[in-house]
């Protein structure tokens, strides 16, 4: 058997070798016993520590916790907990203990035992690892909150795009859509993801599918124009760009689709607009020939009516040439006016009293099925406007209802004012304030979105060939932004149209309404010397032929130079200088610059069919020193008395060639 002596010296040849440390304390905390792995913790030599008090390895924060857990142990509490030392060399330490009381037989408590760990780098490392942990739980934190920022940055972005922005998968599935595919195309997002390309893009296939699918892997991004079909039917152009992207490790399409109505619109607008300018141009640089022209067959042919007999054979077909000559003069006046190059001639209009006069004019033009009316306000405020062309508007629009009116029905002429903010003005270049408006509306044939889009176009018609030009709503939308107006369609297939056109209201409430010319019967014959300047010999004929029998006396010139001869052989006699404005050479406003110094009371009027650009550099008076191409003979007259005056005193006894009004 084992021996009590053997046991012992086991017991502490296992204490004095283990790579533990074990400490004793007394009662009192004093150091009873430290094996070498103990000392060797704390740098000592066992003889070093026996002795001393356990307060002499700690600070006095360690000696507070060691009296705590003295305490402790004299109450018979085990326990395990960790400890900072100070080792020999000043260093610190932290060690794990566990720690026991030690009694006697009779169960005094005699002081304590403890195993003691050096647990210094264990507890380093952790503390290293939980500040590790700590910084990215802190990093994982922050970039949770910048995913977050980010992710509510992409979705403020993605849905506030004014682009339809969606994604699909490679088959064409509607996987999410931004909110824009509500504006743009009338679905709801969660409609639109049930939704395949097939059912948006019209005329797209799957072979074409493949074919933008096979670029997309090739160049990763396509760009194309299409039209996207609208929930309502309606088909929205739209300029696409599609993105190939992987997300979560599938393929798939970022397509990004931008309205183009807006666009297509404006396009339209400057198409028309540059039409109208490229006519406008050519109207104008073929009106001042061509008007010479219609001015003299005219002239010449009214003269020649009145001297032929009422039963004459040959009055007939003269009376036809008139009326063709008439209809070339109303489609040259619609050319200038679509181009914006009509002269105005403006005057303070009631419309209500103009609509009422030229409906005198619009009955023989409808047949019996169609009805007439007016509904018209008691009184509207004036508009400054040249009441001919105003008429000229009333007739184009009643007639364009007319045609629409295949079998019969009713037209509508309608006048009222509005006040107009930049809400109600859409895209149309006019200003904002107080307008008096037309209307004429029908309850015909209608027109469809696409030909109510191209009313405006010049020369476009619906009418068969022969039928009408294209230009009636071309010059009146012309004619009225010359005068800062605008006009307003609107249109419904099978229910009918309505024109309306606005123009500036006046302030004032004073009404002057065209003044009709007087007859030859009662007009005074005029007195003065007319200086005619016109290089059309024809013409120049007609025109002095009606002045001398108007009571003036008249001398001629064919061109700048002759005139100016006349002038400098005797000024004096001269009262009014009659010019046209373009001649070879130089110009009859440069011919009047030049010779009104020689007699400072010298009228002038000049004559043309165009050229309101020239008259605008020299800055004239048009209301009171133009007349404009081809005019009748009243109208000459009424000019030159206007500016020369006139005397009474008795015709003398010689044909009368003064002609009524051709208009």
């Amino acid at each position: 058997m084992e021996t009590s002596a053997s046991k012992d010296i086991d017991y502490r040849l296992m204490v004095e070798t283990t790579q533990e440390g074990i400490w004793t304390i007394d009662a009192n905390g004093v150091t009873t016993y430290v094996n070498p792995a103990m000392a060797r913790i704390l740098q000592y030599k066992p003889v070093e520590m026996i002795g001393r008090h356990l307060f002499d390895f700690t600070d006095d924060r360690g000696q507070e916790i060691c009296a705590c857990n003295m305490k402790r142990r004299e109450q018979g509490i085990v326990e395990q907990h960790d400890f900072e030392f100070i080792r020999k060399d000043g260093s610190r330490i932290i060690a794990t203990l566990e720690t026991a009381p030690l009694q006697d037989e009779k169960g005094n408590y005699m002081g304590a035992i403890a195993g003691v760990i050096d647990v210094t780098e264990r507890r380093l490392a952790e503390a290293n690892l939980e500040r590790l942990s700590r910084r990215l739980e802190l990093k994982l934190a922050e970039q949770s909150r910048e995913l977050d920022n980010s992710q509510r940055q992409f979705e403020a972005i993605f849905q506030g795009a004014g682009d339809l922005i969606f994604f699909s998968d490679i088959h064409g599935n509607v996987m999410v859509a931004n909110s824009a595919v509500e504006t743009i195309l009338g679905y709801s997002p969660e409609e639109f993801t049930q939704l395949h390309v097939l059912d948006i893009v019209v005329g797209l296939n799957p072979a074409e599918m493949t074919e933008i699918l096979q670029q997309l892997s090739q160049s990763g991004q396509v760009s194309r124009e299409d039209l996207h079909r609208h929930r309502d039917g309606s088909l929205v152009p739209v300029e696409v760009k599609l993105t190939s992207v992987v997300l979560d490790g599938k393929s798939g399409i970022v397509v990004i689709a931008r309205d183009l109505r807006e666009k297509k619109k404006m396009e339209q607008s400057l198409f028309v607009s540059q039409k109208r300018e490229a006519i406008g141009r050519l109207a104008g640089g073929i009106a001042h020939e061509y008007n010479n022209r219609l001015a003299t067959i005219l002239l010449a042919g009214r003269m020649a009516l009145h001297h032929l007999a009422s039963d004459h054979p040959a009055r007939e077909y003269l009376e036809r040439i008139m009326t063709s000559a008439q209809n070339s003069a109303i489609l040259t006046k619609q050319l200038l006016a679509f181009g914006c190059q009509q002269i105005l001639h403006p005057k303070i209009l009631d419309i209500n009293s103009i609509v009422k006069q030229t409906e005198r004019l619009l009955s023989p033009l409808l047949p019996e099925d169609i009805d007439l009316s007016l509904d018209m306000p008691s009184q509207l405020p004036t508009i400054s406007f040249d009441p001919a062309l105003f008429e000229q508007i009333i007739i184009n629009l009643v007639i364009n209802a007319r045609d629409a009116l295949t079998t019969g029905g009713g037209v509508i002429i309608r006048t009222g004012q509005s006040r107009l903010q930049a809400k109600d003005l859409g895209a149309f270049p006019a200003k904002t304030g107080h307008f008096v408006w037309v209307e004429v509306e029908d309850n015909g044939e209608g027109m469809d979105p696409e030909t109510a889009e191209r009313a405006f176009e010049p020369f476009f018609t619906t009418k068969d060939v022969g039928q009408g030009t294209g230009l009636g709503l071309s010059m009146v939308q012309g004619t009225v932004q010359q005068a800062n107006g605008y006009v307003e369609l609107e249109s419904y297939e099978h229910q009918g149209t309505r024109v309306r056109v606005y123009f500036p209201a006046r302030d004032d409430a004073v009404t002057e309404l065209p003044v009709m010319p007087q007859s030859p019967q009662s007009r005074v014959l005029g007195q003065g010397h007319v200086l005619l300047v016109e290089d059309e010999e024809d013409l120049r004929s007609l025109c002095q032929t009606i002045l001398e029998h108007a009571g003036y006396q008249v001398t001629v010139a064919h061109s700048y130079k002759q005139a100016e001869e006349v002038c400098l052989h005797d000024p004096r006699r001269i009262d009014l200088l009659l010019t046209d404005v373009v001649m070879p050479g130089r110009s009859g406003p440069e011919l009047y610059r030049h010779v009104s110094p020689m007699r400072e009371s010298m009228k002038v009027l000049f004559i043309s069919g165009y050229d309101k650009d020239i008259l605008s550099r020299e800055g004239l008076n048009l209301d009171d020193c133009f007349l404009s191409k081809p005019f009748n003979s009243d109208q000459l007259i009424q000019a030159v008395d206007r500016l020369i005056g006139k005397v009474n005193r008795a015709p003398e006894n010689k044909p009368d060639y003064v002609p009524q009004s051709l208009t």
